[in-house]
Order: structure tokens, then C-alpha cells, then sequence
């Protein structure tokens, strides 16, 4: 396969964080996107016409884009609209690499954004619909003034439900560009009739013609992505491990050696710390024997149509935890024997030596210290999933039900309240096995549709 990106080798210092700590041997790739803008793309954006711009649901995949945009007027200028909050910090992150277009705010709180929109203090808005419909209610957001509307990712807001509110922001909007980002142009065809129609359409990164094989999958908020390869690296241990950022681009590109070639070092695994495209997965496949892709929950359905099957990497590795706490609680005991006597404890239970072993006595009483309070003796909270099936799938809440006990084997105390709505369902689990339920879920089959769960963002 082909790349138009360029690929560049560097240090293990990147920008100014270290990924894996001093003493490593991991090489660090960067991602350099340069997808092609033909002549009708080019004027449809210079004449404010709208474009149709096909790539993956991930932020780095739109710089080319935003970097091609001109606003020649003052004040806010640009809003996009993402399904996700964690989605919206990303994508405004991006945009805030664009001088023209920043300084670009995330709307993770109405309040504060609502202050800084009314002190006209922002070029660029990142909001998910709602969000942006409230500050519209408000009157803080003013989208008459807005040049361009960048639309991310509508057959993800389908899932969701935000297509009607989304309807209104445009109508209300009816004079900014409108620049629709989607990962596949007929999972949201009919909103591409409606608001883009015969618009031309930039394949920056599409779908590969077939499935690109096996990879493994953590999900890992975007704020904790460092942490998750340092989490990943110990977890699988590799010898020679390749770790690539496709959000950070070199200034000074330098080419990678191709496989095989002499100057190539073999990769026993490579981790991409965010959804990469099929071009970039392949490329990764070709230089690695095992490729982890760290992500977040509401990526895992667009990694399922160029990677399958998907091995999903438990970050928190299990027997890593007991063997860093039976090492702090040795370490407390330690500390405990040296401190003094512990007459009123050897009393207490001196009436046990004569019927056990004292060593037996003493490990049964730390574990009653240690022992987690019952079920029923604490709540724990509740996470709610939305999936992409409703009651116009002829789907009904025993259908759910079922599928999560008998297909996801959730205990029956785990499950919540379900609500079935036309085309989604919300679902209550426990927070303890909310990541098991998505992994479940995702890719099982209902009444002959494929399910994608996320969590639900609101």
C-alpha cells in the first residue's frame, strides 16, 4: 500500500514529555498527513461552498483541513460540533495549531465557556451539539457571525440522537460554510443530502477494501494517554518496541527505512496512541509483529471496520496491582513489628494459638483487615452505556436485558435501568463492569444488526 503521509524517526523525547522515561529503547514515529486537495476542493473552500472530508474520528486527521481555511473576519469564527466532549478537547486542541483560528476553547463547562464567548475572547468554539444549542439559547454563542460550521462525524451524533438539534444549529447557521468531516460518506448519506448536497468529497483517509487483520485495543481518555503507553509497554514487554503519536508532526521530516532494508530495525510490537487510519494501521502492520492502538470508547467503531479481529489490552494488569500491594502491606506489617510491642493484640487472640498455627491465626486476620466491604454493604456507581439499536430495529428492553446477562454473563445486580428510545437505548450498569459490558457488547448481533456501544457522554 501507498502512504502519502510521510513517516520521520526521533528521540524518545517528544515536544517537551517523555513517553517511556530515560532508559529506553523504543523509537518514536510521528505522523506527517497530507492528504490531497484537488481543484474542486480548493474552490469550494475559496468560494465558502460546502465540502465533504472523509477521515477518521480522530482529531490529527483534520489538520490538513483547518490549515487551508482563511477567516478573514474577527471574533469567533469557527464552531465545530463533535458527538463527545473528550472529542471536543482533542479537536480544539488541533485547531488552537492554526494561528488564524486561535484561540480555540473546548466546551467542557457552560459556565466558563459561556464567559469567554460573551468577552469575545475565542476564534474557534469545539462543542458537542447540545452544549452548543445551550450557549445558542443563551445568547452567549451568535451563529450568524460564524464563518465556517465544521461538522464532526454525523453518523456518530446519529447514534447518539443529535441530528435534530443539529438540524436547528444549521438552519440557524444558515451562512457559515460547511465543512462535514465523516468516516464513511453512506453511513451518513441522507445527512449529506440534506445539508451537503453535491458537495465534492476529499478522501483523506478512507476505508480499506478489507479487513487489515488483528490488533489489540486499550481505551484511555485522551488526558491519559502517556500514562496508558507507559501502562502498555510493561504490560506486554516488548523487546524492541515502535511507538507512534499521529497528533505531533516534526518540522524537519526525515524517511523512515522501509521493511527489510538494511538500516530497518524489526519491531516486535508497535502502540499508536490514538485511532489511526487504514493507511497508517497498515503501515504500523508492516513494521510490527503486534500493533496496540490506545483510543477512546466512542473510536472502538470505526477500529472495527479496518481491524478485525479485536484483542482488547487491560491496562490495569491484574497480577501487576496484587503484587504492588501484597508488597505495600508486607512493608506496612514490617513497620507495624518494628514500632513496639503488640501485647493487647497477641491477648486478643492468644486463645487462638491453642487450637492453630499462630502463622495460619495472623494471615486470618489480615485478611479480615484487608477483606472489601460486601455488595450489599456499599453502592457502587452506576455508568451509563448508549447503543445504536432502538425500537426501530424491533428491538425491546428483554432483548437487552438478555444480551447483557446471558450474552455479556453480567450478574443480575449489575444491570440498571434500561430505556429504549427509536434509534438507541440507554443502559444502566455498574461502573465495576462497565469496560467488560462495552467489550461485550460492541460487535455482538440484535435482531441481524450489529451493535456499537459507547458511554454515554451526557
Amino acid at each position: 500500500m501507498q502512504l502519502n503521509p510521510q513517516l520521520v524517526t526521533a528521540t524518545i523525547i517528544v515536544a517537551e514529555e517523555p513517553y517511556c522515561g530515560s532508559f529506553t529503547t523504543e523509537v518514536v514515529v510521528h505522523w506527517r498527513f497530507e492528504p490531497v486537495f484537488d481543484a474542486a476542493h480548493r474552490a469550494a473552500l475559496e468560494t465558502g461552498k460546502s465540502l465533504v472530508y472523509v477521515c477518521p474520528p480522530a482529531a490529527w486527521a483534520i489538520a490538513p483541513l483547518l490549515n487551508r481555511l482563511k477567516p478573514a473576519a474577527s471574533g469567533t469564527v469557527l464552531l465545530a460540533v463533535v458527538p463527545e466532549r473528550e472529542l471536543a478537547i482533542s479537536v480544539a486542541q488541533a485547531i488552537e495549531r492554526v494561528p488564524e483560528l486561535a484561540p480555540a476553547h473546548p466546551c467542557t463547562g457552560l459556565a466558563r465557556t459561556e464567559r469567554l464567548l460573551r468577552d469575545n475572547s475565542l476564534r474557534s468554539l469545539a462543542a458537542t451539539v447540545p452544549d452548543a444549542m445551550e450557549l445558542v439559547g443563551r445568547a452567549a454563542l451568535k451563529l450568524e457571525t460564524i464563518s465556517y460550521v465544521l461538522i464532526g462525524w454525523p453518523e456518530s451524533m446519529r447514534l447518539l440522537g443529535q441530528l435534530e438539534q443539529l438540524d436547528l444549529l444549521l438552519a440557524e447557521a444558515a451562512r457559515a460554510q460547511r465543512l462535514v468531516l465523516t468516516s464513511r460518506e453512506s453511513a451518513a448519506a441522507d445527512f449529506l443530502e440534506r445539508h451537503a448536497h453535491r458537495a465534492p468529497v476529499v478522501q483523506a483517509a478512507p476505508l480499506p477494501a478489507e479487513s487489515l487483520g488483528s490488533v489489540w485495543y486499550g481505551i484511555a481518555p485522551l488526558e491519559q494517554r502517556p500514562h496508558a503507553l507507559r501502562t502498555a509497554l510493561d504490560l506486554v514487554n516488548p523487546i524492541h518496541p515502535l511507538v507512534l503519536d499521529p497528533n505531533r508532526a516534526p518540522e524537519h521530516p526525515e524517511p523512515v527505512p522501509p521493511p527489510g532494508s538494511a538500516e530497518a530495525v524489526p519491531h516486535d510490537w508497535a502502540v499508536v496512541l490514538d485511532l489511526p487510519s487504514a493507511d497508517l494501521l497498515a503501515w504500523l502492520k508492516s513494521q510490527a509483529k503486534d500493533v496496540a492502538i490506545l483510543l477512546s470508547a466512542g473510536q472502538v467503531e470505526y477500529l472495527q471496520l479496518i481491524a478485525s479481529p479485536l484483542k482488547p489490552l487491560k491496562l490495569s494488569s491484574a497480577p501487576d496491582r496484587a503484587r504492588d500491594l501484597l508488597f505495600t502491606l508486607r512493608q506496612r506489617v514490617r513497620d507495624r513489628l518494628e514500632e513496639g510491642p503488640l501485647w493487647a493484640e497477641l491477648f486478643t487472640l492468644e486463645a487462638l494459638f491453642d487450637e492453630y498455627d499462630p502463622a495460619l491465626v495472623a494471615a486470618a486476620a489480615l485478611s479480615l483487615s484487608a477483606r472489601p466491604p460486601r455488595r450489599d454493604e456499599t453502592v457502587s456507581a452506576w455508568v451509563r452505556l448508549r447503543v445504536n439499536v432502538g425500537r426501530r430495529d424491533r428491538i425491546k428492553v428483554s432483548d437487552l436485558v438478555g444480551a447483557l446477562l446471558n450474552g455479556v454473563r453480567l450478574p443480575k445486580d449489575d444491570v440498571g435501568r434500561v430505556e429504549l428510545h427509536d434509534g438507541f437505548a440507554l443502559i444502566d450498569v455498574r461502573a465495576p463492569v462497565a469496560e467488560h459490558a462495552l467489550r461485550e457488547l460492541n460487535g455482538m448481533t440484535l435482531r441481524g444488526k450489529k451493535v456499537s456501544a459507547v458511554v454515554d457522554p451526557r
